[in-house]
């Protein structure tokens, strides 16, 4: 697979709205002053990488749906309490998921680990 280029593009500055000049607190009765973010161009360059299609993960073994706070292992884990948690109940297979599944998701009374 050939490299992917970047692609840098001129986005509207934030700090002054595209109108090169900033006025701020520190700005009274119609002073502003030369905006420090994008130097008085008013534009700032973004730089990304166009998406073209998912990249493989070679790490993941088994995928759960988005959640905070909660620990992951790929398989049934016992922690150093000997409380076991039988993650293969829950999320799918890495393959399940790149073949269209949805991970199967946690009860909402289970506990956080």
């Amino acid at each position: 697979m050939a490299k992917q280029e970047k692609i840098t593009v001129r986005a509207q500055c934030g700090d002054c709205g595209g109108t090169k000049i900033y006025v701020g607190l520190e700005c009274h009765d119609g002073a502003g002053m030369v905006c420090a973010n994008c130097e008085g161009k008013g534009w700032v360059p973004i730089t990304y990488t166009p998406f073209i299609a998912p990249k493989k993960r070679n790490d993941v073994k088994r995928v759960f749906e988005a959640q905070k706070y909660r620990t992951f292992y790929p398989t049934d884990h016992t922690f150093e309490d000997g409380k076991t948690v039988n993650y293969s109940e829950f999320g799918c297979t890495y393959e399940e998921w790149e073949n269209g599944a949805t991970p199967k998701p946690w009860p909402k009374d289970t506990p956080i680990e």
